[in-house]
């Protein structure tokens, strides 16, 4: 009987492929191409194996190692998502604007729908570096090269959703208030001690949605953004030797730059971002920048208010506190 490699697709679903006949005859293939793209020489034979624990993450895409041995006798491996078409096709751009800063990758099936990707392993979360002002500097410096090389050239990316008026509702709404909402209906604890800031919790997303509308479209900070950085501590800025390398745009969207930044950056750290983003030729007054930093101040609390719901009822208030505290609640 030939092994078989079982690939999460959900609560539900699970895909089965014969290493013989899939992992051999497919992959081996497209991870040849990707090596080339890489620069790390032919491989021989290639083994899927799970992902570690812990790695999988909240969004439930299907993921699973694809393990390397290289013609040399090196070993390594390959990450392999199924994903959306606007982040494989994300990805595809970065890779080819050559900046390293995210994951090298390749596309299994067309820039369209859900499919197949695979991407260099940029390995496990590592600990924050101890001198956390040089390394925001990098980070800062990293987001500034991906937001430059997009800026103002959404009619190259008609794939990758915008950012609206329309979305930022969404956002506030379905994604958001109306979990909160719900939250208050279903749970009379919840509802006791967090019901009375319902309403204002509504205005302040109407207003956040109209000022993010209107900062979309004057159109001077539009770019492709991650849409999903989160603080120091979160998984998507990642380490690799020394360096930071930024993965998974399940979330990516053309938008203005400023909500990538922050979360992961103080407002007294504000300015750096700015910095970095006119060393690599942007044309951003530092006034507009901050401002528009201060407008996006608050989209942490929106993005991040059901995630902020799910920990409270494990007896986790802290983060749910910190979107109150966001939009002054």
């Amino acid at each position: 009987m030939e092994p078989v490699v079982i690939v999460h697709l959900g609560k539900r679903q699970v895909l089965c492929m014969s290493v013989k006949d899939t992992i051999n005859q497919e992959w081996l293939g497209l991870a040849n191409r990707l090596s080339s793209r890489i620069g790390t020489g032919p491989i021989q034979s290639v083994q899927a194996v799970p992902m570690e624990s812990g790695e999988v993450g909240y969004s439930g895409a299907s993921l699973f190692r694809l393990r390397c041995h290289f013609a040399d006798g090196r070993k390594g491996s390959f990450v392999c998502k199924r994903t959306s078409g606007q982040e494989r096709a994300a990805l595809e751009r970065l890779t080819l604007q050559g900046r390293g800063i995210t994951p090298v990758s390749i596309c299994r099936e067309p820039e369209t729908g859900d499919g197949w990707i695979l991407m260099e392993d940029v390995g496990n979360l590592q600990p924050v570096p101890e001198n956390l002002a040089h390394w925001k500097r990098q980070v800062a410096r990293a987001l500034a090269g991906i937001h430059r090389d997009n800026l103002g050239r959404g009619a190259e990316m008609p794939w990758l959703p915008r950012g609206d008026e329309e979305y930022w509702r969404h956002l506030t709404g379905a994604l958001s208030v109306d979990h909160f909402a719900r939250m208050c209906a279903e749970d009379p604890v919840f509802a006791n001690q967090y019901g009375e800031k319902l309403p204002s919790l509504r205005e302040a997303a109407e207003a956040f949605s109209l000022e993010m509308a209107k900062l979309y479209a004057d159109g001077k900070a539009n770019t492709l953004t991650h849409g999903d950085i989160q603080t120091p501590l979160g998984d998507h800025v990642r380490s690799q030797d020394g360096r930071p390398r930024i993965i998974d745009f399940g979330f990516c969207r053309y938008a203005p730059l400023f909500i990538d930044l922050v979360d992961y950056f103080s407002p007294d750290e504000w300015v750096l971002c700015w910095e970095e983003m006119e060393n690599e030729g942007g044309d951003f007054g530092k006034s507009y920048f901050l401002k528009g930093c201060e407008t996006a101040s608050r989209y942490p609390a929106f993005a991040y208010l059901f995630p902020a719901l799910m920990a409270w009822k494990r007896g986790e208030p802290q983060r749910l506190q910190k979107c109150f505290r966001l939009l002054g609640l």
